[in-house]
């Protein structure tokens, strides 16, 4: 019995400190992060330990799509004549990328419970990172970038996490997440608030039905709610962020982003997508290369961040050194670089994404999701269109993943 708790405990360990690994860097071949160093050392003594599980659901799928962007920054970077420094960074990033997701399958093996200590330790790895990069950051108010560049997020981790102690009904749990959420709307982190509004109100009204062809009438008529509910939301929110509900900086940000004639405000706020759309467009099937140049598509974004009405000071631009294809998003940004190949990786992660979020509607033998579970699926699906495949998320959207994979094998497990 000692020694299941042992192994439970450095499961549980490492479980919560790969993420808080991402931290601290070393410069080899770009930065690396320990977290990196410590999957490549973790990952042949998992393999060559007969006590572990590797037959998980998904991984291999995964693996093999992974195989494909690999197959996609060989030969972007082949046909575009990249720099070996890039080509040697672009192969390390899918690598590296693939041993987190090995690592966090095989750890987690298929137990929900497992993946809480992981998602902690990425919530405590940003509060690390304000400590490190800058001491002054700890005396910004919260309405200023912490808040909106991650923050917000470990704010609410900790907070269901905590409350998860005290109340277990997760209708409870996602009607407290649906209360907390304006709070991020007033901070001015609106991609934070919508997410933790989503999760709020999926896991306040969860349905269990007795049928699947029940089931997915509900889940098509959630869709279809959805998709008339956003105009009207939206226009609500430009209504009261003109008034100036959310205070000066909000509004300001709000009339700038639409001074063009934007209606998206998602697109007006990452207008690096537009132009990702045209790089893809001018090479759909092997990409621009890993870390592409270009600064034809440089200047595309900022006339348009100059036409919604944003300053540009173009002199200063001129003076760069580097004019990498801008791209905000982990699907375009790697479409962009890779390929179709490297995209094929994201579109099917989109798929078991949106899977396991249906499951929010299910069957009366699946397992309710949590709120945690729900607040990390929102997350993941938000950021492989709206987020930079940077460098921490090789290890967090791992994690988060793994939790899409868990639950979609779970709810088949039941059935």
């Amino acid at each position: 019995m000692q020694i299941e708790v042992k192994k439970i405990n450095q499961r549980t360990t490492l479980l919560f400190l790969l993420p808080v690994l991402t931290v601290p860097t070393v410069s080899v071949i770009g930065e690396l992060m320990f977290s990196d160093i410590a999957v490549a050392i973790l990952a042949p003594l998992m393999l060559l330990n007969r006590n572990l599980k590797f037959d998980q659901p998904y991984l291999n799928k995964i693996m093999l799509f992974l195989g494909f962007w690999l197959i996609g920054v060989i030969i972007s970077d082949t046909m575009n004549g990249t720099s070996i420094d890039n080509f040697l960074r672009g192969i390390a990033a899918v690598i590296l990328f693939g041993l987190h997701l090995f690592v966090f399958f095989v750890l987690i093996d298929g137990q929900r419970d497992r993946y809480i200590p992981a998602i902690f330790g990425s919530a405590v790895a940003v509060l690390l990172q304000w400590a490190t990069d800058s001491s002054e950051l700890w005396s910004q108010s919260l309405t200023d970038t912490p808040w909106k560049m991650g923050g917000g997020f470990a704010v609410t981790v900790f907070f269901l996490i905590s409350i998860g102690f005290l109340v277990k009904s997760e209708r409870v749990k996602g009607k407290a997440l649906l209360l907390l959420s304006p709070i991020d709307l007033y901070l001015n982190a609106r991609s934070l608030f919508l997410i933790t509004a989503l999760a709020g109100i999926v896991s306040a009204f969860q349905l269990k039905v007795k049928s699947e062809k029940n089931r997915k009438i509900l889940l098509m008529g959630a869709l279809a709610s959805v998709v008339v509910a956003f105009p009207i939301a939206t226009s609500i929110y430009g209504n009261l962020n003109e008034a100036g509900v959310f205070g000066k900086e909000a509004q300001e940000k709000y009339l700038k982003q639409t001074a063009g004639g934007e209606i998206n405000i998602i697109i007006a706020g990452r207008s690096e997508s537009l132009v990702s759309f045209n790089a893809i467009y001018d090479s759909p099937l092997y990409g621009h290369g890993s870390w592409a140049e270009s600064m034809q598509y440089y200047y595309m974004y900022l006339a348009h961040l100059e036409a919604i009405g944003k300053e540009v000071n173009w002199g200063a631009v001129a003076a760069q050194e580097r004019f990498l294809i801008p791209s905000h998003s982990m699907l375009l940004g790697t479409w962009v670089y890779h390929g179709i190949f490297g995209a094929f990786f994201w579109l099917y992660i989109i798929y078991l994404t949106l899977k396991a979020i249906g499951l929010s509607i299910g069957t009366v033998e699946s397992k309710q999701l949590t709120s945690l579970e729900l607040l990390v699926l929102f997350t993941l699906f938000w950021d492989i269109f709206f987020s930079p495949f940077g460098q921490a998320r090789r290890c967090v959207e791992a994690v988060y993943i793994v939790v899409a994979c868990v639950i979609l094998a779970d709810a088949t497990r039941k059935k």
